[in-house]
């Protein structure tokens, strides 16, 4: 034989035998992701927070009906609403040369998963998959003990909410909150 169809064959064989081997490293790996996926992560301890009916109850009274926007499930809905946006909201002084400051989030976790959870509730209800008054039930849940954690410790609550991957995961972090009103 030639040896450049020598060399050709055995580049050939070459090539297949890393192909396969290569096939393998993947197969293992693979399997090895799908095993990590399977583990089961402990249940959601419950968590159980202070917080005082009549400090939330003054500060609904003193909201300003033009302040706050329309909400699908009413007037009480769009108070609270309104409140977790001026607890954890605030405007920073105007830069030389900008025209307003920037609007900064304290407790940014928190925030953003009542806001997603609160469009997933509207959403549901508006498409009917969710009946409005369990909707109901919960997204006031979840308001509440938004409103008490603005100026409470919430670094495992935050935790737990980051290591959520999406909507559902978050209402089970909050539904795992008991607030004990005072």
């Amino acid at each position: 034989m030639e040896p450049k169809k020598i060399f050709i064959l055995l580049s050939i064989a070459w090539i297949f035998s890393g192909t396969s081997l290569w096939s393998q490293v993947a197969h293992h790996t693979q399997s090895a992701y799908k095993a990590n996926i399977t583990e089961v992560e402990a249940p959601i301890e419950s968590i159980i927070i202070v917080g005082s009916l009549a400090n939330l109850q003054t500060q609904c009274e003193q909201a300003n009906a033009a302040d706050f926007r329309n909400h699908a499930f009413g007037e009480d809905f769009a108070k609270k609403m309104y409140l977790i946006e001026k607890n954890y909201t605030y405007t920073t002084e105007a830069a030389p040369g900008a025209f307003s400051g920037h609007v900064m989030i304290e407790k940014p976790t928190i925030y953003q998963s009542v806001s997603k959870i609160n469009k997933y509730y509207t959403k549901g209800v508006r498409k009917g998959t969710i009946d409005k008054t369990e909707a109901e039930q919960k997204l006031e849940h979840v308001l509440g003990v938004a409103i008490v954690l603005c100026h409470q410790e919430s670094s495992q609550i935050e935790h737990l909410l980051q290591k959520s991957n999406n909507v559902d995961e978050m209402i089970l972090v909050f539904d795992s909150i008991q607030v004990q009103w005072n």
